[in-house]
């Protein structure tokens, strides 16, 4: 069954993929960054984790990379967007789907209470089985003012970390910085790295490498 959610997830994301190196619509096809601008990526993430807490056993986490953030350029060579990005844990959700399916196969309430939230919790399980930068305010350069260019960016916002030793959602602060080169169709192919500090003083590092389509 998990084997099964894996390979159904591979086929997301070779489709998601496929999708992001299309070419914008007629509208959107213009190379005047100057204005909306919109960045949707997909990728392979990889989170590390580290405590001060003597007890505590370091993991390392493999996901999908993803990401989406909406916002301004004032200028062509720079962008201010608020969104999210992070490395979704597809092992972890993998069992959560799992765990839901079989309590769907009951004939009592709590297998009718399960059908009806599904589309709930299957929606909702990626974001709290991942390291997540959500609600960030992210700064992007351009070295150029048309494509193909180097860019770089940052980000703070909200770091939210499953944390697989304790089993529990943990919030705090974090940043990201990044950097990639944008082709022509307004695809990019970047590496960005994503720190988080949560409140029980665990750290989480994630490098993330990812294509990335750039609507404006």
């Amino acid at each position: 069954m998990q084997g099964q959610m894996k390979d159904q997830c591979l086929r997301y994301l070779i489709l998601c993929l496929f999708i992001l190196i299309l070419p914008a619509g007629r509208c959107l096809a213009d190379d005047n960054r100057k204005g909306f601008i919109m960045e949707i990526g997909l990728g392979f993430g990889n989170t590390n984790t580290r405590s001060n807490d003597p007890f505590y056993e370091k993991y390392s986490a493999s996901g999908l990379a993803a990401g989406m953030r909406l916002g301004y350029a004032p200028t062509n060579r720079s962008a201010i967007m608020f969104g999210y990005q992070g490395n979704i844990f597809l092992d972890e959700v993998g069992t959560v789907w799992k765990n839901w399916y079989e309590k769907m196969q009951g004939d009592d309430l709590v297998a009718v209470g399960a059908i009806l939230l599904s589309p709930f919790v299957f929606g909702f399980s990626p974001i709290v089985r991942s390291h997540l930068l959500f609600g960030s305010l992210d700064y992007t350069h351009f070295l150029k003012e048309t494509s193909p260019s180097l860019l770089f960016s940052g980000a703070f916002g909200m770091g939210l970390l499953y944390d697989k030793f304790y089993g529990q959602v943990k919030g705090g602060y974090g940043i990201s910085a990044g950097t990639g080169y944008e082709l022509g169709r307004k695809l990019v192919v970047g590496v960005d790295l994503l720190y988080t500090y949560t409140a029980n003083d665990v750290e989480a590092m994630a490098v993330m490498i990812s294509v990335k389509k750039y609507f404006y």
